[in-house]
């Protein structure tokens, strides 16, 4: 399908009842999925997407876009592998996805843009971006809802003076973040609540954890380790409370980090506090309820 400067493929508002199979589709335009609703799965293994510039707002009032699937539903899952590419965004930002969205060893580019929104997403169970995955250009993860995982293991992600994954207000069970190499931009986990965070010391990169919260992490590093970690966030660290004990983080016998969770309050840069994030004033008063004899909240 070709049509430059244009729609390759207009399907918005599409309603299939069974699986859309559309392995190895050449398409030079944009496709345009936008609040379709599938009920199987969609199969976009082996397709060559080169987008189309589409009025949009920004500086010059275009964006590049391959495929724009925002708001679509799809039952089962949605698979972009087996040598998938694309020149411009792949978009599917608060849309619905009933199993897995997997990009294993995909290719998307996009220099300067998105070259993948899921913005406000809700997946059942992961986001497979792995295994030879590579990202020119942001990949952008505000505020999805993933139900298992998100798999970054082995990735390329390169945004250079930008942010290579804009990952605030992820929820995650576990996030394996264990790229090839080092992202090139900022990894913005800002406000982040994830289970498990998955991680390897030899590709930590500019980074932004402000509100970050979590339950575990692995590997299990010396607690010095983790603290420069935590201290070399961009934005500043204030040590603070963790979810589940009021005092700052401690070591166990083994040196090993032994606090669950964090949820800081960072310094505003006049070396005043901001106000603590909404559990936080939950765990204060929480506090202050078990220290009252009458244990009412003051």
């Amino acid at each position: 399908m070709i049509h430059p400067g244009g729609d390759a493929l207009q399907a918005e508002e599409l309603q299939v009842e069974c699986t859309v199979d559309a392995r190895k589709l050449t398409a030079r335009g944009r496709v345009d999925l936008t609040q379709a609703r599938i009920a199987g799965s969609l199969n976009l293994d082996g397709a060559d997407l080169d987008g189309t510039r589409t009025p949009a707002a920004g500086p010059d009032g275009h964006r590049l876009i391959a495929l724009d699937g925002d708001g679509m539903a799809i039952g089962g899952g949605l698979s972009c592998s087996g040598g998938f590419r694309a020149e411009g965004a792949i978009r599917f930002a608060d849309a619905r996805i009933g199993t897995f969205a997997d990009f294993t060893g995909a290719h998307l580019r996009n220099p300067g843009g998105q070259a993948l929104d899921a913005a406000g997403a809700t997946i059942g169970r992961g986001l497979q971006c792995g295994r030879g995955f590579t990202a020119e250009g942001e990949v952008t993860l505000i505020g999805p809802n993933i139900g298992r995982h998100l798999y970054l293991n082995d990735a390329t992600l390169s945004a250079p003076g930008g942010r290579a994954l804009a990952a605030w207000q992820l929820k995650v069970r576990e996030l394996y973040l264990r790229p090839r190499k080092a992202p090139g931009g900022t990894v913005d986990l800002r406000h982040a609540r994830i289970g498990v965070l998955r991680d390897a010391p030899e590709t930590w990169s500019r980074r932004r954890q402000d509100g970050l919260v979590y339950d575990a992490l692995d590997p299990m590093l010396p607690a010095a380790r983790r603290l420069a970690w935590l201290s070399a966030d961009s934005d500043g660290y204030v040590p603070c409370r963790s979810r589940t004990s009021s005092s700052p983080p401690t070591t166990d016998g083994w040196g090993k980090m032994r606090t669950r969770a964090r949820s800081c309050w960072p310094s505003s840069g006049d070396g005043a506090r901001r106000e603590p994030h909404g559990c936080d004033r939950l765990a204060e008063r929480r506090d202050a309820k078990r220290s009252r004899p009458d244990g009412t909240a003051p």
